[in-house]
C-alpha cells in the first residue's frame, strides 16, 4: 500500500472541491518567429512565451481529464497564458478541439513544480489499497472457470 503525503492528499481534495471553479480558455495560435508551441509542452511553450512577450505571465493549474467509475477525477498539470485581462491555452492539444476544463493552482511556483512531476495524470481520490487480495481473486476465478 502506498503512503500519500497529507499536504498531496489535502491539495487534491481542495481541488476536488473547487470544481465548480473550473473554467474553459480558448486556443489561441500564436508563433515567434519559426517557432510554435509544441503539442504536450504546455509548461515549456508557456515559459517561452511569457519570456518573450512582456505583459503576459503563466498560470499554473490542472486540466480536468477523465472521471473514473467511482468518481475520481484525474487531474493533469498544465499552464496557460494571462495577458490583461484575458487567458488562453497556446498549447496544442490532440486531438485539435479537446479543451477540458482548467483549475488554477493556488500556491507557489515551487509547489507547483514538486506536484506535478509525481501527481499529474492521477485520479483523486487517490487508489491506495488493491480492490482483492490475490486469494479473493483465486476464488473469484474458481467460481467461474473458463470452458
Amino acid at each position: 500500500m502506498s503512503m500519500i503525503p497529507a499536504n498531496v492528499e489535502s491539495y487534491f481534495a481542495r481541488l476536488n472541491e473547487r470544481l465548480g471553479d473550473a473554467e474553459h480558455f480558448p486556443f489561441k495560435r500564436v508563433r515567434i518567429g519559426d517557432w510554435e508551441p509544441l503539442q504536450n509542452r504546455c509548461h515549456d511553450n508557456v515559459d517561452r512565451w511569457v519570456i518573450e512577450n512582456q505583459g503576459c505571465e503563466a498560470v499554473r493549474g490542472w486540466l480536468i481529464g477523465a472521471s473514473s467509475g467511482d468518481g475520481g477525477k484525474m487531474y493533469i498539470a498544465h499552464s496557460i497564458v494571462r495577458e490583461g485581462g484575458d487567458s488562453y491555452d497556446i498549447t496544442p492539444l490532440n486531438p485539435p478541439d479537446l479543451r477540458l476544463q482548467f483549475l488554477r493552482h493556488e500556491g507557489t511556483q515551487m509547489e507547483f513544480d514538486e506536484l506535478k512531476i509525481t501527481w499529474t495524470g492521477k485520479f483523486y481520490p487517490f487508489y491506495t489499497d488493491l480492490l482483492h487480495e490475490s486469494g479473493e481473486i483465486r476464488d473469484e476465478a474458481e467460481q467461474y472457470p473458463y470452458y
